[in-house]
């Protein structure tokens, strides 16, 4: 003879269950998008992807560009591919100024003999009172430059240069920003590689291509503004931390 459970049993275990399976497919989600990368199995993909570089392109990486990679993950990620992060770039000058030395001797001026009196000028009549002037509107200001990035996955790449999001951007990767979140981390080194093996215009270049065809229609930007974002770009890739690691000593402890 089965026994018939309650009807408010039966309600709180459905509920139960519900929350459950609610619960896992949130996890699940999370967990698919993004995930931490180990240093060993990072430097394991970009020894790959390197080998496919051309010599003139792995001139550009420079030496031991892997170690330099994966310690810039490691510092700006924590090799973590979900990461975003926004940061203002806003180069602020020294508002420091020279003074004028003050302490030269000055030039004496030879003694004259005495003036001659000066004779009484007449009284001014006195001027009539001057109207007030109106206020001034203060003139508008400039417009600022956003200089605020989004920095985007494994290797924190700018969306003003790297990827497609919320700003104008060179996309020299051709991507959204978003795609560079999940992970699979493919992608995220070989739009760190087309970052790195793209070089500034020259001057000449830069004058040559505002005169041709904007850059706007090829996804790079115009000639100096897409400069000056690369060379930003690259700054933020080639940190100071990680310039002067070596491959052999910083990936010792992997297999």
């Amino acid at each position: 003879m089965s026994h018939m459970l309650p009807e408010s049993d039966t309600t709180t275990r459905v509920k139960m269950k519900l929350l459950v399976a609610f619960l896992l497919a949130v996890l699940g989600c999370s967990l698919s998008e993004g995930r931490i990368v180990t240093k060993c199995e990072l430097r394991d993909q970009l020894v790959r992807e390197t080998a496919n570089l051309t010599d003139s392109q792995k001139v550009l990486t420079g030496s031991n560009f892997v170690a330099k990679a994966v310690c810039h993950a490691e510092l700006s990620s924590g090799f973590n591919t979900a990461v975003v992060n926004e940061v203002n770039l806003e180069k602020r000058g020294d508002d420091s100024k020279e003074q004028k030395d003050s302490s030269k001797p000055r030039r004496q001026r030879s003694p004259k003999g005495p003036e001659p009196p000066k004779r009484p000028e007449p009284p001014k009549r006195p001027e009539p009172p001057k109207r007030p002037e109106p206020p001034k509107q203060p003139a508008p200001a400039p417009p600022q430059p956003n200089n605020t990035w989004k920095l985007y996955g494994l290797f924190q790449l700018g969306d003003k240069v790297a990827c497609n999001g919320t700003s104008p951007s060179a996309n020299i990767c051709g991507t959204s920003c978003s795609d560079l979140l999940n992970d699979d981390v493919t992608d995220d080194i070989n739009c760190l590689l087309k970052i790195v093996t793209n070089p500034p215009p020259t001057k000449g270049r830069e004058s040559s291509e505002s005169s041709e065809e904007s850059g706007e229609q090829r996804g790079h930007g115009s000639g100096k503004a897409h400069s000056d974002k690369l060379k930003t770009m690259l700054g933020l890739i080639f940190q100071n931390e990680c310039k002067d690691k070596q491959d052999a000593s910083y990936f010792a402890d992997c297999p």
